[in-house]
C-alpha cells in the first residue's frame, strides 16, 4: 500500500495555503518561545531554581507542540481540508512548530558545544532517537557506537580520511556529542533518567521524533511542488520578470 503524503500540492492555491500556514505557525511557536524568555530574565549568576523554571517553561512548550498531531496523523484522518488553522491540540501543522523549537533549543545549542561537526547534530540527534524509540531502552555501548558508525568519517568533498588517528579522533567527537545530546534531551524532557544514571526515551521524545521525520517528507514534498510549477508555467515566470514596460507593451501591442 503506498504511503499517504504528508500533505496534498495539486495546484498552486495549496502551495501557496500551505506556506502561510507554515509561516504562521512557526512565527507563533517563535513568538511564545520568546515570551517565556522575557518572562525568566537571567542575570549573569542566576539563582538554580530559576534556571530549572526558566527551562521547564520551554520544555513545556515544546512538549505541548509535540503531542498534537503529526503531519502523517493529519494525513491518515483526511488531511489538511478537514481542519483549516485552528487552535488547540488539534491544530493543523503543529510539526512546524516542534521544528522551529526542536531547532532553538536543542540543536542549536549541541551545535554551540560541537561546531566541528555542527551540520552532523541534525542527523545524530535523529538517529539516537530513532534508534532508542526502536528499543524502548536506553541503548548499550555497542548500540550507541552503532548510531555513531552510521556517519561516514570522511573529507568535504566526500573522500574517506585514510589517517586512522585522525578518523578516531572524529569517532571520539562524535560520540562526545552522543552525549552531550542525551543530556540536552534530558533536560528538555526527551529522555527521562533512571538509576544508576542511565535513561530511557519518553513519549515526548518519540513525538518529537515523528514530528520531525514528517517534515523531511514535507521539505521533499515542498520542493516537488516548486519544481512541478515552475516547470508548469514558464511564460508566467518569465513575463514577471520582464521590465514593467515590456509588459504594458504586450497589454497594449497597438501602442
Amino acid at each position: 500500500m503506498p504511503e499517504i503524503p504528508v500533505v496534498k500540492i495539486e495546484t498552486l492555491d495549496d502551495l501557496k495555503k500551505v506556506l502561510f500556514i507554515q509561516r504562521q505557525i512557526t512565527r507563533k511557536a517563535h513568538d511564545e518561545l520568546e515570551a517565556v524568555a522575557s518572562d525568566n530574565i537571567l542575570d549573569a549568576d542566576p539563582d538554580p531554581s530559576k534556571v530549572k523554571r526558566f527551562m521547564k517553561e520551554e520544555a513545556d512548550l515544546l512538549a505541548s507542540y509535540a503531542m498534537r498531531p503529526t503531519l502523517t496523523e493529519w494525513a491518515q484522518q483526511g488531511g489538511l481540508t478537514q481542519s483549516g488553522l485552528y487552535e488547540g491540540a488539534s491544530t493543523w501543522g503543529a510539526t512546524f512548530g516542534v521544528a522551529i523549537l526542536t531547532g532553538e533549543l536543542i540543536l542549536e545549542q549541541i551545535r554551540q558545544m560541537h561546531p566541528p561537526l555542527s551540520a552532523a547534530v541534525k542527523g545524530v540527534f535523529l538517529s539516537l532517537l530513532s534508534a532508542e524509540t526502536q528499543a524502548r531502552q536506553e541503548l548499550d555501548d555497542e548500540e550507541l557506537e552503532n548510531v555513531i558508525m552510521k556517519f561516514n568519517v570522511a573529507k568535504p568533498d566526500g573522500s574517506p580520511i585514510e589517517d586512522e588517528e585522525i578518523r578516531e579522533k572524529i569517532r571520539t567527537s562524535l560520540a562526545d556529542m552522543v552525549q552531550t545530546i542525551i543530556a540536552t534531551g534530558l533536560e528538555y524532557g526527551l529522555f527521562e533518567e533512571r538509576d544508576a544514571g542511565s535513561h530511557v526515551i519518553t513519549e515526548i521524545g518519540i513525538r518529537v521524533l515523528l514530528h520531525m521525520q514528517d517534515v523531511m517528507k514535507f521539505v521533499t514534498i515542498m520542493a516537488e511542488a516548486h519544481q512541478r510549477f515552475q516547470n508548469e508555467a514558464p511564460a508566467l515566470t518569465d513575463s514577471l520578470a520582464e521590465p514593467p514596460t515590456r509588459r504594458k507593451r504586450r497589454l497594449n501591442p497597438k501602442k
